[in-house]
């Protein structure tokens, strides 16, 4: 069976969170997801795989169906956030307008919390993976192909004579080791970078998935709350790969890579006692930080943290229950900055009820810190959220605005904002005018160009930096 594997395009996503001249050119990653399915299907030998990243190689809808004609697909997966389902749903129907028979499976965030509703109103969809879909993937395969049955798919959502199926979900892996590695040989590593990296060749890679918090703003489904963890030899074993591909930044996407302390020393050990020279990034929590750890951290190569910080004001750090103080955040900024690791701090404006004032402390907390960088962004409750949740609690009868995107998405469609006494104009102008004085500084620019190092860098940081400042089109 060939397999066609899909990271749909951005050409019609629904506004973001960031503005656009960070979006745009923030860079691109490769869709671990599909790789780790393509990996497994290659594995067990059950498919002849290929993978199509839209995105990255920024291919538009004729595009697309040039390339799914040349391919020929027998079967077609495709990765579904909810920005991205007009794109999700353009490419459905590319594969079924050029062959009508060929089944087409959709998984990932969006079609794991609606997967009845999206076989319900999108017809050009025929099955729905929800959860973790290695394993999944490749009994669906055997069904399609006679070895199996589609009742005995964990996690599927499918259309039978008698109506929709929903299977039982299956159980998330347990020893990541035991996963093959990302097939990243599909694809040209050359496609992938970040605004972030002076490095020509960025990746992404997963050490752990689950996270036991409970922050009100993020999605987390109750089979992934539960931490689980590859092993330090089997996390630099994927390194020195990526090394080996001329690659020569890797970020760790886990939700908190420093959940498990002694296993991030093993890891920096590893490291170091392979000699491998790689640089890397991370996403930390500042409550789990220490001197000692980010001296490991340092020497076996860690270039940067990104770390979350949410929010400036107490009221509202309590509120969004993200589990720490300001006080920790701070001393986490401090103490990476003593170790020579670059930080980069997240913070989010429009919480339920948060002033201005609020705002402006936020604003505050993030100029008083030594971060080399700082994202800013709208609260949005997401669909399967605690946030969402309580604001549709809150709300007139039949309000679920994600809901009706689900089922009819539209281009112009404004997600929904967390209520509060600032209008969404304002908190508009205010999201604009953080970006505006925190990376306008005198003092800050010259940091910026001291640690540039390439002209690529410094071209592809000069053209985000001069949309933040002056919301235009450079180019």
């Amino acid at each position: 069976m060939r397999v066609l594997l899909i990271n749909p395009p951005v050409a019609r996503m629904i506004r973001t969170v960031l503005p656009a001249g960070v979006e745009k050119n923030r860079g691109s990653s490769p869709p671990l997801g599909l790789l780790y399915i393509a990996s497994m299907l290659r594995n067990r030998g059950v498919a002849d795989v290929s993978v199509l990243d839209a995105q990255a190689e920024g291919l538009l809808l004729p595009q697309i169906r040039q390339r799914i004609r040349e391919l020929r697909p027998s079967l077609a997966g495709i990765t579904a956030m909810t920005f991205t389902l007009p794109d999700v749903l353009d490419c459905a129907s590319a594969v079924k307008d050029l062959f009508p028979e060929v089944p087409v499976v959709v998984g990932g965030p969006h079609a794991g919390i609606y997967p009845r509703l999206t076989l319900e109103h999108h017809p050009a969809i025929d099955f729905v993976l929800r959860g973790e879909s290695e394993a999944s993937f490749c009994l669906l395969v055997q069904a399609l192909g006679g070895r199996g049955s589609l009742d005995a798919v964990p996690g599927l959502t499918y259309r039978r004579s008698d109506g929709i199926r929903e299977n039982a979900p299956g159980e998330p892996a347990e020893d990541l080791d035991s996963l093959p590695l990302p097939a990243r040989d599909l694809l040209d590593p050359g496609l992938y970078t970040s605004v972030l990296s002076g490095a020509s060749r960025v990746t992404t890679m997963i050490t752990g998935r689950g996270c036991p918090y409970r922050c009100t703003f993020c999605y987390r489904p109750p089979w992934d709350m539960r931490y689980r963890a590859r092993s330090a030899p089997g996390v630099v074993a994927e390194m020195a790969a990526c090394a080996d591909m001329g690659i020569g930044e890797i970020f760790f996407y886990d939700d908190t890579f420093n959940l498990r302390r002694s296993r991030v020393i093993d890891i920096c050990r590893e490291v170091l006692r392979q000699g491998l020279r790689v640089g890397w990034d991370a996403r930390c929590r500042v409550d789990l930080l220490d001197a000692e750890l980010l001296g490991w951290m340092r020497r076996a190569g860690c270039r940067r943290l990104h770390l979350g910080v949410e929010t400036g004001s107490p009221r509202q750090m309590e509120s969004c229950r993200k589990g720490i103080r300001l006080d920790q955040a701070r001393e986490a900024f401090d103490l990476a900055r003593l170790a020579g690791i670059d930080t980069l701090a997240y913070f989010m404006l429009g919480f339920p009820g948060e002033t201005e004032e609020e705002m402006t402390e936020t604003i505050r907390f993030a100029l008083s810190l030594p971060a080399r960088y700082a994202q800013f962004a709208v609260v949005l409750p997401f669909p399967g959220t605690e946030l969402y949740a309580s604001e549709q609690r809150g709300a007139p009868p039949g309000w679920d605005p994600w809901k009706r995107f689900a089922a009819h998405p539209d281009r112009d469609f404004h997600p929904p904002r967390a209520r509060g006494p600032v209008s969404d104009r304002r908190l508009e102008s205010i999201l604009r005018r953080a970006y505006r004085v925190y990376y306008r500084r005198p003092s800050y620019l010259l940091r910026s160009l001291a640690g540039v190092r390439s002209w690529q860098e410094l071209e592809q940081k000069g053209r985000v930096g001069l949309r933040i400042l002056f919301g235009g089109n450079a180019r």
